[in-house]
């Protein structure tokens, strides 16, 4: 069961998130107003870079087998102020390790040209302290299924179990439930019909509904080298100040560093570090003070083909 899971929910979704963007799935691209918690995104390419300019296109091919392995940290913080003398517990850092491997299959090239590619995460474990984590095992044999097209769009992602001893349904349901149902790939942005070169940046508006009022925060991601074989890309992320009355306040920033190469749907190498700080004003018995929680995420990844078929 995914009891264990659901007691980790925070953890378990910035795993999920971690994983969907390593798998190169990110949440569909859109202008509509979003519901309640929800979000939707809004891109724009502000700039084509230098000259020369190449348009990039992935060459994948069929029977190539990929194997990404994944460390990450999570560093997790309680803080309390208040201009009142009030005895605030000492509440120690909590400090978490995950480490993951997921291996991609190009199954076949369709007849239009897309890459029919199936992911699956063949072993997760972590820790908090000297806590172990057992609901990141759970995740274990969860598949993803999706086509890529040589501009980086992904399509028709599904989620399933794998064959043989692997996750629980539940954790397959669960990791179901926040995939993207309507997939573009934000590698896309920069793959357009037009050439790019080194310089180019694009970005991505998310809005987040939450007690009626927006949260809204920008992913900047910038080109910092491009060849017909490889690119590199560099981005940050920055929010909004909360609007007023929203609670918890909440700051969020980061930056990543990826490098794709043109037979690889995943980053040969790609380095991240998130901070978000949280605050919420407090009231109780007539005295007030102000909650607080630090989080800092990092995650480095390695990707190296494992297998390949050999070219007709």
């Amino acid at each position: 069961m995914l009891r264990s899971v659901k007691q980790h929910s925070l953890w378990l979704s910035l795993t999920v998130a971690m994983v969907l963007s390593l798998f190169g799935l990110s949440p569909a691209l859109g202008t509509s107003a979003p519901a309640e918690g929800e979000s939707t995104f809004s891109t724009e390419l502000a700039d084509l870079g230098q000259e020369p300019r190449i348009e990039f296109r992935f060459g994948l091919r069929a029977g190539t087998i990929i194997e990404t392995r994944t460390s990450t940290t999570n560093e997790t913080k309680v803080t309390y102020s208040s201009k009142m003398d009030l005895p605030f517990p000492k509440i120690p850092m909590v400090k978490a390790a995950f480490e993951m491997t997921h291996r991609a299959h190009i199954l076949e090239i369709l007849a239009d040209g897309k890459a029919l590619i199936e992911q699956s995460l063949t072993h997760s474990e972590g820790s908090a302290g000297e806590v172990e984590l057992p609901f990141l095992k759970e995740l274990v044999g969860v598949v993803f299924t999706y086509k890529m097209d040589a501009r980086g769009t992904i399509s028709d992602v599904t989620v399933k179990k794998g064959p043989g001893p692997s996750a629980s349904q539940d954790a397959v349901d669960f990791m179901a439930d926040l995939a993207p149902r309507s997939d573009t790939h934000s590698l896309a942005l920069i793959m357009q019909p037009k050439a790019v070169g080194s310089g180019a940046i694009w970005k991505v508006h998310s809005i987040t509904t939450q007690q009626g009022k927006e949260l809204k925060a920008t992913y900047q991601g910038t080109l910092t080298a491009i060849t017909a074989n490889s690119f590199n890309i560099v981005s940050q992320l920055t929010s909004e100040p909360t609007p007023e009355g929203l609670q918890p306040r909440v700051d969020t920033s980061g930056h990543t560093s990826a490098k794709y190469i043109k037979s690889m749907p995943t980053p040969q190498s790609f380095e991240s570090a998130f901070t978000t700080k949280a605050r919420m004003d407090m009231n109780a018995d007539g005295k007030s003070w102000t909650q607080g929680q630090d989080m800092k995420i990092t995650v480095n990844t390695e990707s190296k083909i494992v297998s390949q078929a050999q070219a007709k």
